[in-house]
């Protein structure tokens, strides 16, 4: 098992960034699972954009997974840049 410590949220963002750019042969896939991703909609909604984009990165291998409370999230909370990220399934439960 890994070492943890606590970093802050720059660093965090940093670590994250870093991970999901940088190529490495033997990386796994990864699915991250966000629940309640409309309280994560801040003004300026760069935790989303950066949640959302990583999956776009030819060395991520990360799938994310979204979940909110509401089915016009993208609709009504998100920006443009934002939503240009998401895929289009909905699943309705």
């Amino acid at each position: 098992m890994r070492d943890t410590k606590i970093v802050g949220a720059e660093q965090a963002h940093y670590l994250q960034d870093k991970r999901f750019t940088t190529p490495a042969p033997r990386r796994v896939t990864t699915v991250l699972l966000v629940d309640e991703l409309d309280i994560l909609c801040n003004r300026r909604q760069d935790v989303v954009y950066n949640l959302l984009d990583w999956p776009t990165k030819s060395a991520a291998k990360l799938v994310v997974v979204t979940i909110a409370n509401t089915m016009d999230l993208p609709e009504r909370l998100l920006m443009g840049k934002v939503t240009s990220r998401l895929g289009l399934t909905r699943l309705t439960f």
